[in-house]
């Protein structure tokens, strides 16, 4: 049996804060797993949180972690 891919899912809530007199899009993503929270102050974090994330996968499937594509 391959050993399975592993994943990781996140639920993402967005809500309008106005901050210095500008409204602007607060992000809260939460893993489903672990129920872990982390709170971005924009889109643009949140993005660059989730590609370091991949590239953690990917440097995993690199090393030879035995993790199969799907």
């Amino acid at each position: 049996m391959k050993p399975k891919t592993p994943y990781q899912a996140f639920l993402i809530r967005l809500w309008p804060a106005s901050r210095q007199g500008r409204v602007d899009c607060r992000v809260l993503l939460e893993e489903v797993a672990s129920q872990e929270r982390r709170e971005f102050a924009d889109l643009d974090s949140l993005f660059e949180y989730l590609r370091s994330q991949c590239d953690l996968f990917v440097a995993l499937r690199a090393a030879g972690e035995g993790i199969e594509s799907q």
